[in-house]
């Protein structure tokens, strides 16, 4: 019997009716307490499963912050999920696959085109930006209004990228098709570009969006030859 459980008297017994004793009315309390942790621990359980509590780790490309998408899917995010704790990085696109192989973060925010796709992860395309070249004021180049790539085969590209992913991958394509390989700068990171730039280093092909970029001497023009930059959302297609 449930008395001789808990090794304690649970009712009062009399000849006209069974009334719960004061330990019983103890364990009626904590008895509904239990249950009702129970049912909340299983509604946190299977929140957590469809995502909506814990964390969730986003990683961004340097040149993807001035697009919006970040600041806009972290927004819409977190008003439908204000309970989980998202954590936001910057990582190359490179380093973004490799731990979303990993399972190291849940979400990329990148450029293609992409020479390679590790195998499980999936991206869709969710916008794309014209690229426009930064260059000095006072650059001979910087009069026109359009610049051809045919045109900067002297010149100097500075890009925080590695030649197999995003912008730079276009701009080393749309070189080979007029002939030539370019020279490139590297910068440790995007926002370091046009800081560059300014500084003489190079001319910086980057997205329409980095023109929010005000640095002495550089101005931004149109680029030809060059198609728009997709940005794209990288993630495991086991996490989907």
């Amino acid at each position: 019997s449930l008395e001789r459980i808990v090794g304690v008297r649970v009712f009062e017994r009399t000849s006209r009716s069974v009334v719960l004793s004061q330990a019983g009315e103890l364990l009626l309390l904590e008895a509904e307490l239990t249950l009702a942790q129970a049912e909340r621990a299983q509604a946190v359980v299977q929140r957590a499963g469809r995502g909506e509590l814990g964390r969730i780790c986003v990683a961004y490309a340097g040149s993807t912050l001035y697009s919006g998408q970040l600041s806009t899917m972290v927004y819409q995010f977190h008003r439908r999920f204000p309970q989980v704790n998202v954590e936001v990085v910057e990582l190359s696109i490179g380093e973004q696959l490799d731990r979303l192989g990993r399972g190291l973060i849940d979400v990329g925010i990148l450029r293609t085109p992409l020479a390679r796709t590790p195998d499980g992860i999936k991206t869709i395309e969710v916008l794309a930006e014209p690229v426009v070249l930064a260059i000095r004021r006072d650059h001979e180049l910087a009069r026109l209004n359009i610049i051809d790539i045919a045109a900067l085969s002297e010149e100097r590209f500075v890009s925080s990228q590695t030649p197999e992913f995003g912008i730079l991958k276009q701009v080393m394509e749309a070189a080979a098709r007029s002939g030539y390989i370019p020279q490139i700068v590297r910068a440790t990171h995007f926002g370091a570009i046009v800081s560059l730039v300014s500084a003489g280093l190079g001319v910086a092909a980057v997205p329409d969006s980095a023109r929010t970029l005000r640095l002495p001497g550089v101005v931004y023009r149109e680029l030809g030859g060059v198609m728009p930059s997709p940005v794209a959302i990288a993630y495991r297609t086991d996490n989907a």
